[in-house]
């Protein structure tokens, strides 16, 4: 084997234990299992070059504390591991947005239903279910 087929080997060899590490470690996090892409490499063995793992997330509109706790724990799992891709860190930035809106979504219901003022003084009125919030001038 040539040196240059050597360094090809090895670079595989590494890539493809840290990628099977790397995904199989989110997917017994996740229950899932994880999907690999692999190349041929010089020595006629398969190497894994990429990994996936479908991360099933159930419907949860309608229930903001649902919806925190999921967009939670699907910033958790994908910020499992110790290097993130761009799509890694995409998904967490959107995750976090998510849990968020749902804590503001929270906070707001709570308001409404306590009959507290908002920050710009106005009384916020129980929420009816007819017409929804209604603000005190």
């Amino acid at each position: 084997m040539e040196i240059r087929d050597a360094a090809r080997l090895a670079d595989l060899q590494r890539q493809d234990t840290y990628i099977r590490r790397y995904a199989g470690a989110r997917a017994l996090a996740t229950g899932s299992s994880a999907t690999y892409q692999t190349v041929l490499g010089p020595d006629g063995k398969r190497y894994v070059v990429s990994g996936s793992v479908d991360l099933q997330v159930s419907g949860t509109s309608g229930d903001p504390r649902a919806v925190q706790r999921e967009a939670a724990y699907v910033r958790r799992i994908v910020e499992t591991g110790p290097l993130l891709s761009s799509a890694d860190r995409a998904i967490a930035i959107e995750a976090r947005l998510i849990e968020r809106e749902a804590e503001r979504e929270l906070a707001d219901a709570e308001t409404a239903n306590r009959g507290l003022y908002t920050a710009a003084g106005r009384l916020v009125e129980p929420q009816s279910e007819i017409s929804g919030v209604i603000l005190t001038v």
